[in-house]
């Protein structure tokens, strides 16, 4: 498994690489349902199979790709023994707002015209011009699925800044305790109209959010850092650490410590 958090950034995106690895999945290969903190990119080498989210079912079909959204509930199966190669990754259009929060890729898997992109970054080398020639693949595989995606939420343009606003506040106070009014006050309105408008906007409650947000920060935490789970928790808005540890378990399926160990190997 590569484990690397590199980032390119330009004028518009920021993609963020996590990790990525091969695996081999037989029949008996059925994650249970949770909610990932991080967008995946599926590649089928052989075999095929499906992910289930709360949205809809996608085929995981040979020699095709899906990408499946970050913070949805969704399991794996598969139907005849498979070889895939996955990528978790974010791709941000502005701070605290990735792109799959607004726009829904396609049902449909496409087609993979030259499989030594997915080589590129699973096999990427530790150097600089592997690192770059892994990012330069994962923008290349992306762009289908950003050229046939859909928009969630047809007033974002109009209010992408007051949007903007509001996330960049809970993304640079989530050690504190959030308030929704205080969020509201942002924006001049009242709580009631607030939570109407970002469940609107998002496509979930602001507390949900807020929720998701601090658990996608502790997985970085964990992959990345060596501070102890106590201190994660405070860092991520959590005064008790057996709190924080029930709500990551139920979000991720797994203890913060099990997460650490398994998928960094600390």
């Amino acid at each position: 498994m590569k484990v690397f958090p590199l980032e390119i950034i330009d004028s518009n995106l920021r993609l963020s690489l996590v990790r990525s690895y091969w695996q081999q999945a037989g029949l008996d290969w059925a994650y249970h349902g949770y909610q990932r903190p991080y967008n995946w990119l599926i590649y089928t080498r052989s075999g095929s199979g499906s992910v289930v989210t709360d949205r809809c079912e996608i085929s995981l079909q040979r020699d095709s790709m899906v990408v499946v959204p970050l913070n949805h509930l969704c399991h794996y199966r598969c139907h005849e023994p498979m070889e895939i190669g996955a990528c978790a990754f974010t791709l941000q259009v502005a701070q605290g707002i990735d792109a799959f929060d607004l726009i829904a890729p396609p049902d449909q898997p496409l087609a993979v015209t030259d499989p030594g992109l997915f080589s590129a970054i699973i096999d990427a080398t530790d150097d600089n011009a592997g690192k770059l020639k892994a990012m330069g693949a994962m923008y290349q595989l992306l762009s289908g699925f950003m050229a046939d995606a859909r928009l969630l939420h047809s007033d974002v343009d109009d209010d992408f800044p007051r949007l903007q606003r509001v996330i960049r506040y809970i993304d640079d106070h989530l050690a504190e305790t959030l308030q929704i009014h205080e969020l509201a006050a942002l924006n001049g309105h009242s709580e009631g109209h607030f939570s109407r408008w970002f469940s609107r906007m998002m496509g979930i409650s602001a507390k949900r959010f807020i929720g998701n947000k601090r658990v996608e920060q502790a997985t970085k935490l964990l992959l990345f850092s060596h501070l102890s789970v106590d201190a994660i928790a405070r860092q991520c808005g959590y005064q008790d650490p057996l709190y924080f540890s029930r709500v990551f378990k139920k979000h991720i399926g797994l203890s913060p410590t099990a997460y650490r160990k398994i998928k960094s190997g600390f």
